[in-house]
């Protein structure tokens, strides 16, 4: 029931008229709902939240009151609401309970809240979980190559190698991914710009497909990329396919690869340039950058999806040129020949098409920890046609560095905002390769079923020893084996 509610609130901010009474409406609504899950940060309930200013607060609510026209009926009401509440709060404390989850949450990427919690409770400053937290974060604002290198030779290409001895459980380094998308068919329950969970939401007020958790989301959202594609979405997006996740994404991409280097023509120069330069230097310096997805070799797609990749990318870049300013012309294409003659349209709609297949392969799902799919029992028909149970898809511009091997010595673990952590399975060595599993290892999966699921990501038979040597799965239910 709580889901329903939760659904149909999000739904009904996300498609009201901006600044409207539904609107507000809304949010009251959801204000409630928070209230009765205990989330009394995301209610705004000042009683329960123990928030010592709350003149504050209500002398800001009087402010912004007193600009209200003197002749709308509802502002002497409001007043009289406001300042009933304030008695009634000043007279009855109330007196919440809070729950243990209010009271101990801690974001894992928030260092100043950690340190906060770690001096607020002397207690806990040996607790191991709290010194992970600080760890982890500090981790966060690391450099990755304070413990990796890239490193090339003729098997791997480039690939991350240890510049120290990392011990098992160790965290390597964290990584932000360049992208993210969201699923479309929760376009309302998920961040549109970070996937976290949306309590009250923040709609885009030209468009219903996008929610943000927070003004700040909302802001980098439309700096980076949204103010772009919103005018299109409707158009681009279907809201049921398997192609929206890679055409959005890629778009989204597209978007910030341009305003990164001021424009096309940059973006367009830059491309050149590193190509003719593809030293370690050149990676180093643009590992986070949109340059650095175009490294991926992991580029194979059957014919079929190639298709429709490429007739969904022309439909993108026919609304790009139509409503927006995008291609910055001053005059609208007239002709067709006009349109598919310019140099800026037929390099953009081609890096369209390769991102949205370098993420048709390389993209991550970002799945909802803890749930089974309401939809299918078997696992594998899981968003084998739509987008299902997942929020969405990310990518980071890392990963291509890493190679697979069925035997890992590393594994990658999504966290808040999408981040990933990478961490050691095994001792590495200084000097020894960061290998990540892409799929099944070893020994959960059987050697004929491993290779053909790697086959279909790779393109290719994997090679590595324990594929080689055809070392037994240990973990397979009913085979047991004497080491």
């Amino acid at each position: 029931m709580h889901q329903r509610i939760w659904d149909s609130y999000l739904c009904s901010i996300a498609l009201s008229p901006n600044d409207s009474e539904m609107l507000a409406t809304s949010y009251g609504n959801m204000s409630a709902l928070m209230f009765h899950l205990s989330k009394y940060q995301d209610s705004k309930c000042l009683s329960a939240m123990g928030i010592s200013e709350k003149d504050k607060i209500f002398d800001e609510a009087r402010t912004w009151l007193n600009k209200i026209d003197d002749n709308d009926k509802m502002k002497v009401d409001l007043i009289q609401l406001v300042d009933k509440a304030k008695i009634v709060l000043d007279k009855n404390k109330v007196k919440v309970e809070r729950t243990t989850s209010n009271e101990s949450h801690v974001d894992f990427f928030n260092e100043n809240e950690i340190l906060k919690n770690v001096k607020n409770k002397k207690r806990r400053k040996n607790n191991l979980k709290f010194k992970h937290l600080i760890n982890l974060a500090v981790k966060e604002t690391e450099s990755v190559f304070n413990s990796v290198d890239l490193t090339y030779n003729d098997e791997y290409g480039w690939h991350l190698t240890a510049t120290r001895d990392i011990q098992p459980g160790e965290i390597i380094f964290v990584v932000k991914p360049y992208v993210v998308v969201q699923n479309f068919t929760k376009s309302q329950n998920f961040c549109n710009n970070c996937l976290n969970v949306i309590w009250t939401g923040i709609p885009c007020k030209a468009c219903p497909c996008c929610m943000f958790c927070s003004k700040k989301c909302h802001d980098e959202a439309m700096e980076k990329y949204h103010s772009i594609e919103c005018p299109i979405l409707q158009f681009v997006v279907s809201g049921d396919s398997w192609l929206d996740y890679h055409i959005q994404a890629s778009l989204r991409a597209v978007v910030m690869g341009v305003k990164e280097f001021g424009s096309i023509t940059n973006l367009r120069d830059k491309i050149n340039e590193f190509d003719s330069f593809p030293d370690d230097t050149e990676y180093r310096n643009y590992h986070t950058s949109f340059i650095s997805l175009l490294g991926f070799k992991n580029i194979h797609v059957e014919p079929e999806i190639l298709s429709d990749l490429a007739a969904a990318c022309c439909k993108t870049v026919i609304c790009l040129s139509k409503f927006t300013s995008f291609f910055n012309s001053d005059r609208k294409f007239d002709t067709i020949e006009n349109f598919t003659e310019n140099e800026d349209i037929k390099f953009i709609a081609v890096l369209l098409l390769k991102i949205a297949v370098i993420i048709f392969n390389n993209g991550i799902k970002v799945t909802e920890s803890g749930l089974f799919c309401k939809t299918y029992v078997d696992s594998a028909k899981c968003s084998s046609v739509v987008p299902c149970c997942e929020k969405g898809i990310s990518m980071n511009t890392l990963s291509q560095f890493i190679p697979h091997s069925c035997d890992p010595n590393a594994k990658a673990m999504k966290v808040n905002n999408c981040k990933e952590i990478y961490y050691a399975l095994l001792p590495i060595s200084e000097g020894d390769l960061i290998l990540e599993c892409y799929k099944n290892t070893f020994y959960e999966c059987e050697f004929t079923q491993r290779q053909q699921e790697i086959s279909r990501i790779l393109n290719r038979n994997c090679t590595c020893l324990a594929c080689q040597e055809n070392w037994p799965a240990l973990l397979i239910d009913d085979v047991i084996y004497e080491i």
